[in-house]
């Protein structure tokens, strides 16, 4: 028999989502450790409850029917057991695509009094841009010679963001061979620099209010 004392164990959100497109299926993941051994906690059931109107958990589609604690379908309540490694993986999914936000409530099934931190997650129609990413980083080349400098995009889920519109600038009297480009399936756009002169050129791509930078050294 297990020990479902509530001081002996702690669950927890692990990277939770909490902003995410509504177009998206989210999945969360919670752990569950014994406290007095340090060890995470397989096969004990967690029971995931969902406030909001406009989304509901996604049924699961686990081929083992061990991992499935209560066999009635409830579109606002999700119960799993947790994996070899004291996981378990609740899906959430939008019904309209409208703006809205859901709360995430979860607890030991067998003992409520073991339960994670309530989870508040934004579900935005309108995707959004997290981060603008550049590589590489610091390169070198000759002077008059190109130079490739890639830029991804990423949304809040840091899925890659295509037909994006990403903007180039760059120091030094450096020439960049277009100002701007779209990301493609991958996130991605680049633009080719070729120095003028030996020295340092930083490359910065925009989009939004978001921006990174990369280093080339041109030299003789």
């Amino acid at each position: 028999m297990v020990n479902h004392e509530s001081n002996n164990y702690k669950l927890d959100w692990v990277s939770p989502v909490t902003i995410s497109s509504v177009e998206l299926l989210i999945t969360e993941t919670l752990k569950l450790t014994n406290l007095v051994s340090h060890a995470l906690v397989p096969g004990q059931c967690i029971t995931v409850e969902l406030t909001g109107d406009n989304a509901v958990f996604q049924s699961s589609e686990s081929s083992d029917s061990n991992a499935h604690c209560d066999s009635a379908e409830n579109p606002k309540r999700w119960s799993h057991r947790t994996d070899i490694l004291g996981r378990t993986y609740p899906v959430i999914k939008s019904l309209e695509n409208i703006d809205s936000e859901v709360t995430l409530s979860a607890y030991l099934t067998d003992n409520p009094a073991v339960k994670a931190q309530p989870l508040t997650l934004t579900m935005t129609s309108v995707r959004k841009v997290k981060a603008v990413k550049v590589t590489p980083k610091h390169s070198r080349q000759h002077v008059n010679v190109r130079s490739g400098i890639v830029a991804t995009v990423l949304d809040m889920n840091d899925a890659p963001y295509p037909d994006q519109t990403v903007y180039f600038s760059a120091d030094n009297d450096a020439k960049l061979l277009m100002s701007s480009g779209i990301t493609d399936g991958f996130g991605q756009t680049s633009v080719d620099v070729v120095g003028v002169k030996p020295g340092q050129v930083t490359v910065i791509a925009t989009i939004d209010k978001q921006s990174d930078s990369g280093i080339i050294d041109f030299e003789k």
